[in-house]
């Protein structure tokens, strides 16, 4: 798995990290594996801000979603989740991508330029 998540992370060239967890019982996101270079060992819990930790719940729930931009002690994200389903349709994980705070920003200024307006 973390093979493929590197590939992705590498192919997409936008995303920062790739990583999957799992949910605790007692509600703690635990990651299972990763990209190559992600700083979170397999097996830590990540403990993030709620903006963050909101969403992922989200997903554990069914919903795919979207961080707005947050801060953790690893930089500035926006991060996407989506569940992941087995054939039971029971989620037994999370999905998640990170883009830099600097690269949506640098993409949101790309975007306002083509479509010419001002936010």
């Amino acid at each position: 798995m973390q093979k493929t998540a590197t590939l992705i992370q590498e192919k997409e060239g936008v995303i920062e990290w790739v990583f999957i967890f799992i949910m605790t019982d007692d509600g703690r996101l635990i990651h299972l594996v990763a990209d190559k270079g992600f700083v979170i060992e397999p097996g830590e819990e990540y403990m993030g801000p709620p903006e963050m930790v909101n969403v992922a719940y989200q997903a554990f729930n069914g919903k795919a979603g979207v961080t707005p931009i947050y801060e953790d002690r690893y930089g500035e994200w926006k991060t996407s989740f989506a569940p992941i389903i087995d054939d039971d349709g029971t989620i037994v994980a999370i999905v998640g991508c990170d883009y830099s705070k600097a690269y949506f920003n640098s993409e949101m200024q790309r975007l306002r330029k083509q479509l010419n307006i001002h936010v």
